[in-house]
């Protein structure tokens, strides 16, 4: 017998907009409890707008989210702030706080703005320290940390909130292929050993095929494409989304694609952009 997948957001007819134009159009889709989404596509296709949405921190122009079964509106924000964890792309923290005194902030969602700390909590923090392998960190400052270390302390300082899911927004930019396989490991593991529902808005296609299990192809504002990597990484659908050619080899072990580009136009100007040497 299958066992039925749990609704985690349920989207129907979704929109958006700044100002007068929608960068949101009129999307709908379901993502489960225990998924690890990814959302990818061109600059300016909605895919952090649609991430924020998710969170709260924006209201669609009509349509709806649910979130378990309710009114994402209608949802209390402690009930947020306890159970949806958002890692921004960047994160600026001017003050001389520890790591530890960073993961504890965590916690705000059950202390309050005037509680003091319990030994729940530094427990709590103690074990996010650990999970992210920073137990050893926990007093050096912030930011004297390496950008890796940083986006470790981040997503540590969002489990300290107990989430049953982490929404990230380009959570490996700037940071070299060791950190960046780092940070991907460590959320898969979240996602395998926790069961804590991933969504995760991300430019790197390869890694988004072999870490996500389904993808989410967005181009101005509307979903192009939906489903398995499989079914989303093909040379004409990349042309198609992103203007580029590629081309797509799969993994001789495990089957998995991945692809590389082989020419680039910038077609607005005419102008040749790379081309794989002996073309």
């Amino acid at each position: 017998m299958v066992k039925k997948m749990e609704k985690l957001y349920q989207i129907e007819n979704l929109s958006f907009a700044y100002d007068e134009e929608d960068v949101i159009k009129n999307i709908s889709l379901d993502i489960d409890k225990g998924e690890f989404v990814g959302i990818i596509g061109p600059n300016g296709s909605g895919k952090t707008t649609l991430l924020r949405l998710l969170n709260k921190i924006l209201k669609g122009k009509k349509g709806h989210i649910c979130y378990k079964g309710q009114i994402l509106d209608k949802v209390e924000q402690k009930q947020i702030s306890r159970e949806v964890g958002f890692i921004p792309q960047e994160t600026f923290i001017n003050f001389p706080f520890t790591v530890s005194e960073i993961v504890m902030m965590g916690r705000y969602p059950y202390i309050g703005m005037f509680g003091f700390e319990g030994k729940k909590d530094i427990d709590i923090v103690h074990q996010c320290l650990k999970i992210t392998d920073l137990t050893d960190m926990g007093n050096r400052l912030y930011n004297d940390l390496s950008g890796g270390e940083k986006k470790r302390v981040i997503i540590a300082r969002a489990l300290a909130q107990e989430p049953e899911s982490l929404l990230l927004d380009e959570p490996t930019s700037a940071l070299d292929i060791k950190y960046e396989i780092e940070v991907y490991n460590l959320i898969k593991r979240l996602n395998q050993n926790q069961k804590i529902t991933i969504i995760i808005v991300t430019h790197n296609i390869n890694f988004a095929i072999l870490y996500c299990s389904r993808l989410i192809l967005m181009k101005d504002g509307n979903i192009y494409k939906m489903g398995f990597p499989l079914e989303i990484i093909k040379p004409d659908i990349i042309k198609e989304v992103y203007g580029i050619d590629v081309k797509v080899n799969y993994d001789i072990d495990t089957g998995a694609p991945y692809l590389f580009p082989i020419k680039v136009t910038d077609e607005k100007n005419n102008k040749l952009l790379f081309e794989k040497p002996g073309l």
